[in-house]
């Protein structure tokens, strides 16, 4: 059967082990996808579905790279405790709805893009237990002034934690 009209993908603590079809990523109507606490292994595929307001991938053993999103109603991205190697994407800062961004525990490299500064509705931001590197651009640490709950960088003369 079609799944065009598939909103919600729960799949969660399934103990799924295989790789995640590509063809989840261009359901039209796919608000909700939660594939948490599985042993998924492989890339997370793109998401073309403009609805889609939250992405929970998190606690597996996902690799490659962050996907492309594009939703303009994106609140939640959550892909912590799994094993992706390459660089925080820019293009994250443009997903303005964006309220939880989780990317602990990765193999993430690079530097924080200041892209993310855009982020103004931001209130959760994790990316500690990454091989990050370089700077937080001021746009970055600038998010603590808005209601952001928690973030750990160094941004100048303040602490090294703030929240």
């Amino acid at each position: 059967g079609s799944l065009q009209n598939l909103e919600v993908l729960d799949l969660a603590d399934n103990e799924l082990s295989s790789t995640i079809p590509s063809a989840i990523g261009v359901l039209p109507s796919l608000s909700h996808v939660q594939l948490y606490s599985n042993k998924l292994i492989g890339p997370i595929p793109n998401f073309t579905s403009e609805d889609l307001i939250l992405l929970h991938f998190d606690d597996n053993r996902l690799s490659r790279s962050i996907p492309l999103i594009e939703s303009f109603s994106l609140l939640e991205l959550r892909l912590e405790h799994n094993s992706l190697e390459s660089t925080i994407p820019d293009y994250l800062g443009s997903l303005s709805t964006l309220e939880l961004l989780w990317l602990h525990e990765n193999k993430l490299e690079g530097s924080i893009p200041g892209m993310l500064g855009h982020l103004k509705g931001l209130k959760s931001f994790h990316v500690y237990g990454n091989n990050l590197t370089g700077s937080v651009s001021g746009a970055v640490c600038d998010l603590k002034k808005h209601e952001l709950a928690s973030f750990v960088a160094n941004c100048g003369s303040e602490s090294d934690e703030s929240g």
